[in-house]
């Protein structure tokens, strides 16, 4: 044959057999490729199709390009190889000039990508209020997503606070992380990790309402809410712990106790200028008289004395009789301790309710000398009150109650209105359990009734 028409016999012959071979096994293939398709993606198949096949420009420039060379071979169908690559070309045309436009800065589409990148890093830079992590294994207890178990303990928990102190306590954000301990969980304040309880897989806390009893085997713990002590117990024997007088509590009631407690130790810290804001206009609707007089000139002196008084976990929740007391208090001082003491004499029969028993209360009064001492290193400016005493002296003081009372044990101390902020700053870590009132404090109504001089 003369070379021209042996190159034409052997191109059809060849090409012929190569498909009668390949077409198998291409279907083979696609196949293979939409069973992964399927499988690998949330998308309907035909959707998810055209995008992988589709979706990109350069691809189809190549498919093009190789229809165009199929189509100049001898012995293949020119106009149909032509028209399809022709196609393809075109669209791949039109699509990279789409992307070209899409990556410039200008355009809509790459604005709104910018929109959704600042909004991402806002998000991740913002400092929740307050937050749950879990590990792993406590995954199960936010499940669900809103209504989930840990959540609606939570909500729970939000309103009982609210309705006790009066602070509304913000959102709590509750998410997994997979680099804690299995059993763990942290509680986090404006994005600090402020505690941290570990489980032990299989177990259950019991808490002795007393002495220890006897008998009882499990691994010594100590409760995270109030620092008791404690025993780990197999659900097994959960039980006979009850029959010994123990509080058994679950995953759940031991995280929401930890929790409420945070709650109420970091509320003046969680107490924010939106807060005092907020829980003035509530009272506007009914007296706004009252909150003209308040908000916006004196808006941070009430943020101020709504904080002293949420940090020693005095109830807030009758706004009118506060925020009347702050009033008056303004007129003689802008001084946010003194109108805190001030506050907290107008207040006095909602402090004192928990602690009487018949009309009497039983208390510890600070000796003289110490009182005096105390009084003599206060320095009362115009905006602020500071403890001026050589921390030595300070620690003395501190020294001396510890020897005298339990750390664990509830105790009422009362002392002369000057020092009786300072004193329970002093001892809010030796002695959390520790109430200390001013004389000014206690109704004449009350029988006081001395346990000892300190």
């Amino acid at each position: 044959m003369d070379f021209r028409h042996a190159l034409q016999t052997y191109t059809v012959l060849t090409i012929g057999d190569g498909l009668v071979t390949v077409i198998p096994a291409l279907m083979i293939s696609i196949s293979g490729g939409l069973i992964i398709t399927r499988a690998n993606s949330d998308r309907k198949l035909g959707a998810e199709v055209h995008r992988q096949l589709f979706g990109a420009w350069a691809p189809l420039m190549l498919a093009s390009g190789v229809l165009v060379v199929l189509a100049a071979l001898p012995g293949l169908p020119a106009i149909p190889f032509l028209g399809v690559g022709g196609a393809l070309g075109f669209w791949a045309w039109k699509k990279r000039k789409l992307a070209a436009i899409a990556n410039s800065e200008n355009s809509p589409v790459a604005q709104r990508k910018a929109v959704a990148t600042q909004e991402r890093l806002e998000a991740a830079l913002k400092a929740d209020p307050l937050a749950i992590e879990v590990g792993p294994s406590l995954a199960l207890v936010v499940q669900g997503g809103s209504n989930s178990e840990l959540l609606d303990r939570l909500s729970t928990i939000r309103l009982q606070i609210a309705l006790q102190s009066g602070y509304l306590v913000p959102p709590v954000r509750v998410s997994d992380n997979v680099t804690l301990p299995p059993h763990s969980y942290t509680v986090q304040v404006r994005g600090v990790e402020v505690s941290r309880f570990d489980f032990m897989p299989g177990h259950e806390l019991a808490i002795a309402s007393g002495p220890p009893e006897p008998g009882l085997e499990g691994k010594p713990a100590v409760e995270p809410a109030f620092g008791l002590p404690a025993l780990w117990v197999s659900r097994e024997r959960s039980t006979y712990a009850q029959s010994l007088g123990y509080t058994v509590v679950d995953t759940l009631s031991v995280m929401g106790t930890h929790f409420a407690e945070i709650v109420r130790r970091y509320a003046h810290e969680l107490f924010t200028r939106q807060d005092a804001k907020s829980y003035c206009d509530r009272i506007a609707q009914e007296q706004p008289k009252l909150v003209e007089e308040l908000v916006p000139k004196h808006l941070v002196t009430v943020q101020r004395v709504l904080q002293n008084l949420l940090r020693e976990q005095v109830s807030i929740r009758d706004a009118t009789s506060v925020l009347e007391a702050i009033g008056e208090a303004l007129i003689t001082s802008r001084n946010p301790v003194l109108i805190t003491e001030y506050v907290r004499q107008q207040i006095r029969r909602l402090i004192i309710a928990g602690f009487l028993k018949n009309d009497e209360i039983a208390v510890y009064f600070l000796n003289h000398e110490t009182e005096q001492t105390l009084e003599a290193a206060v320095d009362n400016g115009e905006t602020n009150s500071v403890l001026t005493m050589a921390p030595q002296q300070a620690k003395e003081i501190v020294d001396h109650l510890k020897e005298r009372l339990d750390r664990d044990e509830p105790a009422v101390l009362v002392t002369s209105p000057g020092v009786r902020h300072f004193l329970r700053k002093l001892t809010e870590i030796s002695h959390p359990n520790l109430t200390v009132l001013s004389q000014n404090e206690i109704p004449p109504n009350v029988t006081v009734l001395s346990l000892g001089v300190l």
